[in-house]
């Protein structure tokens, strides 16, 4: 299944591997983008 327009798909993985791997204020990373990838795959049935 795709989600939307063209290159919104692409676009959803770029944002979610962007949000859920920012650094924290001791340098250290979230590290949840397959988490985050794995959670959002399944909320809208799709794969990212």
């Amino acid at each position: 299944m795709r989600l939307g327009p063209p290159g919104c798909q692409a676009r959803l993985r770029a944002a979610i591997e962007f949000e859920f791997d920012l650094p924290y204020p001791d340098g250290s990373r979230m590290d949840l983008v397959k988490c985050a990838m794995d959670s959002f795959s399944q909320r809208l049935q799709i794969i990212l």
